[in-house]
């Protein structure tokens, strides 16, 4: 029986997730209000809301939490009462006080929250108003037209907002450890009645046998019938007993065929309720995506007031509905995104009228399915992507010299903002400056097993794309059999499953690729690139997958395909998690486990290997080997050491030749990557003591720099460099080639 302590633990927790819900749809509803305060359905709805979670803060006993929504409601009662004519003065304060009830109303609130302080700011405020201390302000502007840039046409809502009248769905609250585990015994049932199935098989095997074995008993009398005149008696009594094991046999045999039409019958009940309760199951785990949607248009509005602006955000496919650990791990990307629209792309209010645009900034979240993934759209109509500017800091930071910088094509200037510590800002603020943002972005989204792009139109705005899986746990996956071991792939990932023809294949200096559609794809061994032995050849065509992701194509050689499945995803476990190449594990149809593999590590990995001809023992043996980075540029290193890392060598870094050096000295390394323009010793200094070093002359260096001249390269070369890479044309798929010249890759 419940004691009294259990009853209350519950309904707190009942409370508490009703009261951020309340909290965010308070933030929405009245974000919006303020932009269109003659909507009295959504003031009612605001001024329903507030009250009622006051009432259940006192039914509760929470204190603190009734007074904050009391004052809060007295302020927003205020602006009712005056047509919100004074919204504007009301609306920061406000805010402040869903702020505060959303810290509130946290399991473990943060110390140092005082809701008498805010009490004492909302009276003073009623009293200035009250006074006549403060001046209504200009009201807001019109809502803009779409812009131009926003694509097809299409229906653009608001910001969700639940409003009185509107129907609303019924949400079970159920914990996200326990739906996992609910997801997981889902996916048991589901293999068991596989398993079921294969029982059936076995038992109308067994009838097939006992009609051969009654057939053939059959025989045996009819041969018993014609026996010699010495034996008749005995023989009749055998003929007696035989017909008697005759029809009894026959009697069962029958039997086991009725027994297997109502197990056929029952199997396929059970299906029908398994497969109800699984999607049941995985439907729990769903949410519109306008739940995460519906937390940015505060977002955007408290940055823009911070800086003077003024922002709408509208919204659209906010139905499509997505795993909510996908929506939990979008949430910090997206914030980003929209606050760099804010900051980075929409001009002040004077500006865009000045150019001939409305002066509130639009900025406008798309959604939209497309198979197993969603495609988030996050455009706004600002300046759009100075690329010349792009180019410039391009220049400044040594990644590209003047005449390659002009030749750069729009698209790959435009990527550059994606890259760690790439930022055209002078001046670093609280909000941007730091050129680390849209980097981790893009990792964010990439660990999710995504993609990140940016298309941009001068003077327009810019447009960011994103393509994530709906889902982590619940996911379409091709399988394929790599020797003994099954692996799967997510299917959007997949863009064809085919056989290479022997004569097909050719090794050119950039590796092993075949010929598809007068195109030559590279192309991998998935068991080699695993570690293991390279796949057989049986005379045929080689099973083939074709991998696609960011505009990149890979051909992974495999043993055979299992066809394509809807599969439950499990984490990995704790002790073989943190494996780069898998993401986790499916159970297959028949019960059996496979690995589910990240296609852009599988990529990456690809290109940095010779996977066709490398030899396992050789790549386990280069585990340990390490890299020497010297560069004066922390950007350079970083992009260069984290790539390398990421690929499991080992990394030095040196800021310039005198200590690379040292730590050549120290660390021994198998392999060095240099500079040339470096203070204090620059790279031909570099290159010049360390040809001279007993024990480590013979150590290979590629230089990797800026200047690109034929005397830069002829001179180093002299020195003792053995290849020469310009920064300009730095490519992750160049860096691997000349690498792999050296060194044996360190493996999986």
């Amino acid at each position: 029986m419940p004691t009294r302590s259990s009853s209350r633990e519950h309904l707190m927790g009942m409370f508490r997730s009703l009261a951020m819900e309340r909290v965010e749809r308070l933030n929405n509803d009245f974000v919006q209000l303020e932009r269109t305060p003659d909507d009295k359905e959504l003031a009612e709805t605001v001024m329903r809301d507030i009250h009622s979670l006051k009432g259940e803060a006192r039914m509760m006993g929470l204190h603190d939490i009734n007074v904050v929504a009391h004052k809060t409601e007295d302020l927003i009662h205020l602006a009712h009462r005056r047509d919100f004519s004074i919204i504007r003065e009301v609306s920061d304060l406000v805010l402040q006080g869903f702020d505060l009830l959303g810290a509130l109303v946290q399991e473990d609130p943060e110390p140092g929250l005082d809701p008498n302080a805010f009490s004492a700011k909302v009276e003073a405020a009623v009293h200035a108003i009250e006074d006549g201390g403060l001046a209504p302000t200009p009201e807001a502007p019109e809502m803009p037209p779409e812009v131009a840039a926003a694509g097809p046409a299409e229906e653009v809502e608001e910001a969700p907002r639940t409003v009185q009248g509107r129907k609303r769905d019924a949400f079970l609250r159920v914990g996200l450890k326990k739906l996992n585990r609910l997801t997981e015994v889902s996916g048991d049932l589901v293999f068991r009645h596989a398993r079921a199935e294969r029982t059936l098989g076995d038992l109308m095997a067994i009838t097939v046998d006992s009609a051969a074995t009654l057939q053939r008993g059959r025989s045996v009398m009819a041969t018993l019938r014609d026996p010699n005149e010495a034996t008749r008696v005995q023989l009749t009594t055998l003929i007696t007993q035989l017909s008697e094991l005759l029809v009894e046999s026959q009697r069962l045999a029958l039997g086991a065929i009725d027994l297997v039409a109502q197990a056929r019958e029952q199997s396929f009940d059970d299906g029908l309720q398994v497969d109800a309760l699984d999607s049941t199951v995985r439907d729990l785990r769903f949410l519109p995506i306008a739940s995460l949607f519906a937390t940015l248009p505060r977002a955007a509005r408290d940055l823009a007031r911070e800086q003077g602006k003024t922002v709408s955000v509208g919204v659209s496919g906010g139905a499509v509905e997505v795993d909510k650990q996908v929506l939990d791990l979008l949430a910090e990307p997206l914030l980003h995104l929209v606050r760099n629209c804010v900051d980075h792309g929409i001009e002040p209010p004077a500006e865009r009228e000045r150019a001939g645009k409305p002066a509130e900034g639009r900025v406008l979240l798309r959604a939209l399915q497309v198979g197993s993934s969603v495609e988030i759209t996050v455009q706004e109509d600002g300046y759009g992507l100075d690329l010349d500017r792009i180019r410039a800091t391009a220049v400044e930071r040594g990644l590209l010299n003047d005449e390659e910088a002009e030749i750069l094509e729009d698209k790959r200037a435009a990527d550059l903002i994606f890259l760690s510590g790439f930022t055209t800002r002078q001046e670093v603020t609280d909000v941007s400056g730091r050129g680390v943002g849209l980097s981790v972005v893009r990792k964010q989204v990439t660990a999710l097993g995504g993609s990140l792009s940016v298309e941009t139109t001068k003077g327009m705005g810019t447009s960011f794309g994103l393509r994530v899986p709906i889902s982590m746990v619940l996911s379409n996956a091709l399988l394929v059999e790599v020797g003994d071991a099954y692996m799967a792939f997510p299917s959007d990932a997949v863009e064809q499953a085919l056989l290479v023809q022997p004569e097909d294949v050719e090794v050119t200096g950039q590796g092993t690729v075949f010929k598809r559609d007068e195109e030559r794809t590279p192309l991998a061994d998935l068991g080699m690139l695993l570690g293991g032995s390279p796949t057989p050849t049986n005379g045929g065509g080689m099973p083939t997958i074709i991998l696609a992701h960011e505009g990149r194509r890979l051909g992974l050689r495999v043993s055979r395909f299992r066809g394509e499945h809807q599969m439950v995803q499990r984490r990995l476990d704790p002790f073989v998690d943190g494996l780069r190449l898998v993401q986790g594990t499916v159970a297959m149809p028949g019960g059996e486990l496979a690995l589910m593999l990240r296609v852009p590590q599988v990529m990456r990995e690809a290109m940095f290997r010779s996977l066709w001809s490398a030899k396992p023992a050789e790549a386990k043996e280069a585990r340990k080997q390490t890299i020497l980075v010297v560069d004066d540029s922390e950007f350079t290193r970083d992009m260069v050491a984290s790539l390398l890392r990421d690929l499991g060598y080992a990394v030095v870094e040196a800021v310039n030749g005198q200590q690379g050096l040292e730590k050549v000295q120290e660390h021994r390394p198998d392999l060095v990557l240099t500079d040339l323009s470096m203070p204090v010793l620059d790279g031909f200094g570099f290159l010049e003591q360390l040809r001279s070093l007993s024990g480590q002359g013979e150590v290979p260096v590629v230089v990797l720099s800026t200047r690109g001249s034929p005397e830069d390269k002829r001179r180093a070369s002299e020195l003792g460099a053995d290849g020469y890479l310009v920064k300009s044309d730095f490519r992750e798929d160049a860096l691997a080639r000349t690498v792999r010249r050296f060194l044996q890759h360190p493996g999986g």
